[in-house]
């Protein structure tokens, strides 16, 4: 019994050389780039670590900081998920049927600036709206 622990031991140690060394030879790039991470990448980590894989092993491997391997793991440990917070989104200043009619007001007056087309908009709907948005309207509607 004794014995198979040793040999067990030894070989999962092996495995963990082979697998540090696979990734010192495949990954040579630094991990300061902030990226949101898949959830298929974040569920494939989490059996990773199941599966007896060291959180520093698993960072490297999936080129993300080891801390963040950390609240993954600590995450699924407490909720039994990996999916990331839901997270506020501000709602927007004006409804697809008002980009419309920015759009109109811009195609029927084409000479006009985006301050003039602004004011137009603002006194016919009755909503202030920024020039800046409705720039920004106008470049979504490719105008």
């Amino acid at each position: 019994m004794e014995r198979k622990m040793l040999i067990s031991a030894s070989q999962s140690e092996l495995k963990r050389m082979q697998f540090a060394a696979e990734v010192d030879r495949n990954i040579r790039v630094s991990i300061t780039s902030r990226k949101r991470i898949e959830d298929s990448q974040r569920w494939s980590a989490v059996g990773r670590i199941e599966a007896g894989q060291l959180i520093t092993d698993l960072a490297l491997f999936f080129r993300f900081p080891h801390s963040v391997a950390s609240r993954l793991w600590k995450q699924f440990e407490t909720t039994q998920t990996v999916f990331r917070r839901p997270v506020a989104v501000r709602p927007r200043i004006t409804n697809p049927e008002e980009d419309r009619y920015i759009a109109i007001v811009a195609k029927r007056n084409r000479r006009a600036t985006s301050t003039r087309v602004t004011s137009m908009v603002t006194s016919s709907i009755g909503k202030a709206i920024s020039s800046a948005k409705v720039r920004q309207r106008l470049h979504m509607n490719g105008l």
